[in-house]
């Protein structure tokens, strides 16, 4: 490393550690949900709905957090790899997975007849995939595109 580089490897590291803790936060939230909905005995209580919520909102935000995150760690790499075949359907793939997974809990809930809870929270969802979009996914291929030249 030249004088002139910055050494980033510590944030980095941190970063790393971030991401570590907001997917162990996601994985409580996402099987408190589960538990939830499968062992009380009415769900459908206003409580239980408004907890239930409450929880996936939870759990949204920390996947929202964690691409953010992943992404983010992008721009502090020295050097990045070309744009293969194969990254970009490891890209597409990742992007897939995580586009469905907040749908896993709009279908739990649907298949305990939580229909505006479902209707929702799937709202909810694909509002975040949205802002997604524009906040971090389109920023970082502006930023790929500019770095590869």
């Amino acid at each position: 490393m030249s004088g002139n580089e910055k050494d980033y490897s510590d944030y980095v590291q941190q970063m790393s550690n971030v991401s570590s803790t907001i997917s162990v936060l996601s994985g409580f939230l996402f099987t408190a949900i589960t538990i939830l909905i499968t062992w009380l005995p009415d769900p459908t209580e206003i409580v239980t709905q408004f907890t239930l919520f409450f929880l996936a909102t939870s759990f949204y935000l920390n996947v929202y957090l964690l691409v953010w995150n992943t992404m983010l760690g992008a721009r502090y790499c020295r050097s990045l790899p070309p744009a293969t075949k194969g990254m970009r359907l490891f890209n597409a793939g990742f992007t897939l997975g995580i586009f469905l997974v907040g749908y896993t809990i709009t279908l739990m809930f649907l298949i305990r007849y939580l229909v505006y809870l479902a209707l929702v929270s799937g709202a909810l969802w694909t509002i975040m995939n949205i802002s997604t979009y524009f906040t971090i996914a389109k920023p970082h291929f502006e930023f790929r595109r500019k770095s590869l030249k």
